[in-house]
């Protein structure tokens, strides 16, 4: 059966979600096509345009959006909420629950193997941290390795949360070692947005 290409333009909040939703698009749904992409400033770019991104696909786009959920008290309200007049079905809008950062803890075993931590340290219950990014530093607070607390670990008094080679090292991480099969299982919200890549073929516009 041969499936018919989807081309979209994909939106991020930044690199690492980009990183993410690549390896994603590859490995589950390789009939999307993506044009161009878009974001990588935060969520406030993508809160700011999300009308012209629905309005463009009632005119024929397609378009996949990943943004974090955050501190938002679920994903249905914070869609409903910048979208109160429906989400088009030609706009694929995915929230990670928190954070980007909580599917790649999911995967506890490689994510340990890379921090170079024990997995016991590591909870089964990703999506139970209420800020992933830094229970993650705080994770490679615990690392064996010198150049995994330097990436990650903020310095002392540091203005940034996370270390300056954080994304560098987090993007590492998922193109090599990130086992999104593993990931899923501990994740709803990632086996959801799988889920819903496969099955990602909106109608064109007639």
């Amino acid at each position: 059966m041969i499936l018919t290409s989807v081309y979209t333009t994909v939106v991020t909040e930044d690199e690492l979600s980009e990183v993410v939703l690549r390896q994603l698009i590859e490995r589950y749904a390789p009939h999307i096509v993506v044009n161009d992409y878009l974001g990588k400033s935060g969520c406030g770019y993508i809160d700011s345009h999300i009308y012209q991104f629905n309005q463009a696909a009632y005119k024929g786009v397609a378009i996949i959006i990943l943004r974090d959920l955050d501190k938002k008290e679920c994903a249905p309200d914070l869609i409903k909420k910048l979208l109160p007049q429906g989400c088009h079905s030609r706009l694929l809008f995915r929230v990670p629950v928190r954070e980007i950062e909580t599917w790649l803890i999911a995967d506890k075993i490689n994510l340990s193997d890379f921090l170079g931590i024990s997995a016991k340290h590591i909870t089964n219950n990703a999506e139970s941290i209420s800020d992933p990014k830094e229970y993650l530093v705080n994770l490679a607070r615990k690392s064996r390795r010198k150049n995994i607390k330097e990436s990650i670990v903020p310095r002392e008094n540091a203005f940034f949360p996370v270390g300056s080679l954080y994304n560098d090292c987090m993007k590492s991480f998922v193109i090599r070692h990130w086992d999104s099969e593993a990931a899923r299982r501990n994740s709803d919200s990632l086996d959801r947005t799988i889920k819903k890549l496969e099955t990602f073929r909106p109608e064109p516009k007639k």
